[in-house]
């Protein structure tokens, strides 16, 4: 796996179901469908286990997971992945206010293409 020994959440058949069900406001999940033979995948690991590291301090509210879609595949075809890598936002997600910031109970934000270092 790409994010051994990281803080990001290794999605599988046993809790895949269960972090993604959001029932608490103001509660997100941010996945990453990957494959780790892509290289955009492998430029972009760095990257979000350093996101992970500094959003730890704001779990539950904030959980990083990542799905690996050679291992999960059909985990991957729930979600309609196509392209590597992928990103979803999960939650309830609303600003200082209690206002929804996006229309959706369930948002999803989708990235698909390289992430860029900096």
């Amino acid at each position: 796996s790409m994010y051994a020994r990281s803080n990001v959440t290794e999605l599988n058949n046993t809790n895949f179901d269960a972090l993604l069900n959001i029932t608490e406001p103001r509660r997100v999940v941010v996945v990453e469908a990957y494959v780790s033979w892509c290289p955009h995948c492998q430029r972009m690991a760095p990257a979000y286990r350093r996101f992970a590291d500094e959003a730890r301090p704001w779990q539950p509210s904030i959980r990083v997971a990542a799905l690996d879609c050679v291992e999960h595949d059909h985990l991957c075809r729930r979600l309609k992945v196509w392209g590597y890598p992928t990103l979803f936002l999960f939650g309830d997600v609303r600003d200082a206010t209690g206002r929804h910031m996006l229309h959706a109970d369930t948002a999803m934000i989708r990235h698909e293409g390289a992430f860029s270092e900096g």
